[in-house]
């Protein structure tokens, strides 16, 4: 919340888009705690996704009316679904490569390859 709520913190803007870093709590949250509250961090980012975007941009919100177009669905789906992947896949791929790899300890490959895998879902 303080990320997404202090201003050029959790969202950077880079002229016509923004940039986010809040995605990276979200999956450090994800393989310490679990992929259940890991899915509750996630869409707490969406609940402060969707407020901003509802407050800063009349494309991303379903709330416009811009003549024949309209907000929809899809916005609600953009907000949400990738977020609570973002706290649920990171987990998941730690600890398959940590099983894979057979490591007792902190798996390095792991948490990189769980990083870019949070990284990835949060913008494709």
């Amino acid at each position: 919340m303080i990320l997404a709520f202090t201003p050029f913190l959790g969202y950077i803007p880079l002229g016509f888009t923004r940039a986010t870093i809040i995605h990276i709590p979200v999956i450090i949250g994800s393989i310490l705690m679990g992929p259940k509250k890991g899915a509750v961090l996630g869409f707490v980012f969406g609940v402060t996704s969707f407020i901003n975007n509802t407050m800063t941009s009349f494309v991303f919100t379903p709330f416009y009316n811009l003549g024949e177009f309209s907000g929809g669905i899809g916005s609600l789906i953009i907000c949400f679904i990738p977020r609570v992947l973002v706290g649920v896949v990171p987990y998941y791929v730690y600890k398959g490569v940590k099983a894979l790899t057979r490591s007792e300890k902190v798996s390095s490959p792991g948490l990189i390859l769980a990083g870019m895998s949070g990284a990835l879902v949060n913008t494709l």
